[in-house]
């Protein structure tokens, strides 16, 4: 009968179920009992026995499995290790891993990662030896090591870190090889691997990785992903591309957890990308119905101030927009129209502009006015003439500092000047998203709790030289009111 050290029967609870009565094994009995004899004669529970057992004498026993002639016996040791995650046998896991047995190193790979922290060093060094293997006859072992790296990426918490390490493999990768290390960044996850992945898809230098790229961006798992598949569906040169990656934006809204008024702001979005009828239609069946449940409020009519107050000697109706400022006259104080009602969670938009060379104006929210004085306080989606600020969330008169600065380089691709630019704002709890022509510039949490999650809408011309900001097709989805 073959037979097999103690070490080896805490895989029987991996593999029975555990309908025998137990037997109390005592602490200093010898760890060399039979697990066959375990298993067949009833005794069962290996777990309680281990538990009786001094984790040296556990911990001891497996690593002297580990070297035991029987590949066999390495193996389940190797499964114990794991199921158990003795992070103490971690190095000797490790030497494990050039065993001359093939099946036993490739247990050896993918035990490693569990016992270890997911560091950078530790990532680079697994991608070494995956880059060794690349090429080499051992396809086990290269899948086994291509699997290791996975892990290491997908537990780490060194995000920005292990992301330069990936950056510094892709690069030096062989061409062939290129594509199939971007599985790396969608294992890592987060919104820097997602950019990376991005940057591949509109510049890669084969046809291989932007596709791999643009794959592994629609199978996404997260919102991480929503703003470079959106970019990636408006602006990539090649049809086929821009299908894809819209297809998976508009996978991600039904799968990734989206609050009501984010899945909105994202369904008009990739309706104005959307060139096909099937799209078209997929959108709608996710925008109709919430809209239904969550109606749009017209908040202004486009000849009164009904429901708004304050500055009509700075704001007029013109053109079917709040207009505020002159074009021919500077102005000495920062100018607000505002909502006399007041909003906590919402959706905003409206078509916003601004003219006048220095110009600067924005849409404040969440926001009351200050007290003997022209000014408001809280935040404002910010606008300029030259591009610089839109996009971007400001804090006036309160923080008085730019709470999050917008991509220059998207601002750049996205804002038109002199034209009317669409701003959305959604805000739910302490949750701040803004939106610049469908894309999402901010996504922004508050954690300072002293900060009012309610107030006004205003909309604002800034003092200096001669500037004009206009503000048209206002809407409103609140979710409540305070």
């Amino acid at each position: 009968m073959k037979t097999f050290p103690l070490s080896l029967f805490i895989l029987v609870p991996l593999l029975l179920t555990p309908f025998f009565t137990p037997i109390p094994v005592r602490a200093n009995e010898s760890p060399e009992l039979e697990l066959t004899a375990l298993i067949f004669t009833g005794t069962g529970q290996a777990a309680e026995t281990l538990a009786a057992l001094e984790p040296e004498t556990v911990t001891a026993a497996l690593k002297k499995t580990l070297m035991d002639k029987d590949p066999e016996a390495r193996i389940a040791a190797l499964d114990i290790i794991s199921h158990m995650k003795i992070t103490a046998l971690a190095d000797a896991v490790k030497a494990v891993m050039s065993d001359p047995e093939e099946s036993v190193q490739v247990r050896a790979i993918t035990t490693y990662p569990a016992l270890i922290d997911a560091q950078a060093p530790a990532v680079r060094e697994m991608l070494t030896l995956y880059g060794k293997a690349v090429g080499a006859e051992n396809a086990a072992r290269r899948s086994a090591l291509k699997t290791a790296v996975g892990m290491l990426c997908h537990q780490t918490r060194q995000k920005s870190d292990v992301l330069a390490v990936l950056m510094k493999f892709y690069q030096d990768a062989p061409a062939e090889e290129k594509s199939a290390a971007l599985a790396f960044f969608a294992e890592l996850g987060g919104p820097g691997a997602a950019t990376q992945l991005g940057e591949t898809a509109l510049n890669g230098k084969s046809e291989a990785e932007m596709e791999e790229a643009v794959k592994l961006l629609a199978d996404w798992p997260g919102r991480d992903a929503d703003t470079v598949l959106y970019i990636l569906a408006a602006q990539h040169p090649d049809e086929k591309y821009r299908v894809r990656a819209l297809q998976g934006y508009v996978g991600l809204i039904g799968r990734a957890e989206y609050a009501a008024l984010e899945k909105i702001v994202m369904c008009r979005a990739a309706l104005a990308v959307a060139g096909r009828d099937e799209e078209k239609r997929q959108i709608h069946e996710m925008l109709d119905p919430l809209l239904e449940t969550h109606p749009e409020m017209r908040f202004f009519d486009g000849e009164t101030f009904t429901g708004w107050e304050g500055e009509e000697e700075t704001f007029r109706i013109q053109h079917g927009a709040i207009t505020g400022g002159s074009l021919e006259k500077p102005l000495r104080h920062n100018r607000f129209k505002v909502t006399e009602a007041k909003y906590s969670d919402f959706y905003f938009r409206c078509d916003a502009r601004i003219l006048g060379e220095g110009g600067n104006a924005g849409v404040q929210f969440r926001s009351v006015r200050m007290q003997n004085s022209t000014e408001m306080i809280g935040y404002q989606a910010d606008m300029t003439t030259d591009g610089t600020y839109w996009g971007s969330l400001y804090d006036e008169s309160r923080r008085s500092k730019m709470l999050v600065t917008a991509n220059p380089e998207l601002i750049k691709k996205i804002y038109k000047p002199g034209e009317f630019n669409r701003y959305e704002i959604v805000c739910f709890g302490p949750h701040i998203q803004l939106y610049l022509n469908g894309y999402k510039t901010v996504d922004y949490v508050e954690d300072d709790k002293k900060i009012p999650a309610a107030g006004h809408f205003g909309l604002q011309i800034h003092d200096g030289p001669p500037s004009e900001a206009s503000y048209k097709n206002i809407y409103v989805i609140p979710l409540e009111k305070p």
